[in-house]
């Protein structure tokens, strides 16, 4: 290569890597927000799954709103109770009320589609 060549490509190759660079925390952030928003909705469908346990052993039926006494004894049918399911962007669970989806304070409710008929 010529000594013009150069002077061109490396300054083009300098800026392409600095903007690689500076592209990469931005992809490692998008990538954390999407595990933590899959795990989010694991742990709502595992809310869900317990709430029509619940709802099937205490003979509650569709439209049934939960008390905090209910709430806290449908703990006992999440696996590891209340104290393992907590959202992994630290949001609030509010397991809403039978028949209707849970949902968390920073990923949303879970998708009626997803959701244990």
């Amino acid at each position: 290569m010529t000594r013009k060549t150069l002077k061109v490509f490396v300054p083009a190759i300098f800026v392409l890597l600095l903007l690689f660079v500076m592209a990469l925390p931005a992809f490692f952030r998008a990538r954390e927000n999407k595990r933590q928003a899959d795990r989010c909705m694991l742990l709502l469908l595992t809310i869900d799954s317990g709430k029509w346990s619940f709802a099937m052993a205490k003979g509650f039926g569709d439209g049934t709103e939960l008390n905090e006494d209910n709430v806290r004894e449908l703990g006992e049918y999440l696996r590891g109770g209340w104290i393992a399911t907590h959202c992994p962007a630290d949001g609030k669970y509010d397991p809403g009320g039978i028949g209707e989806p849970p949902s968390c304070s920073i990923h949303g409710a879970l998708p009626a589609a997803l959701m244990r008929r």
